[in-house]
């Protein structure tokens, strides 16, 4: 995951419960801590489909949101 972060991939992590957001609350390999520390965004309460679609506009209307240094916006606009 992280080589794939470090050249621009953006990577969101979903749940796939009806309900809520994955917890950072484990940091074993794989872990939404370790998914994170490896530049993994959060995508919010959405379904993992809802995502997807919602990450698909927010790029094709702001394709810098995809750059390492605005993640920070990216995840912020996909948890509205």
């Amino acid at each position: 995951m992280k080589d794939a972060t470090d050249k621009g991939v953006v990577v969101v992590i979903t749940t796939r419960t009806p309900g809520g957001r994955p917890y950072q609350v484990y940091a074993y390999p794989g872990s939404v801590t370790d998914s994170r520390n490896n530049g993994a965004i959060h995508g919010g309460e959405f379904s993992s489909a809802k995502t997807r679609l919602k990450l698909m506009v927010l790029l094709s209307e702001r394709p810098e949101l995809a750059k390492k240094e605005n993640r920070e916006e990216l995840e912020r606009l996909l948890d509205v």
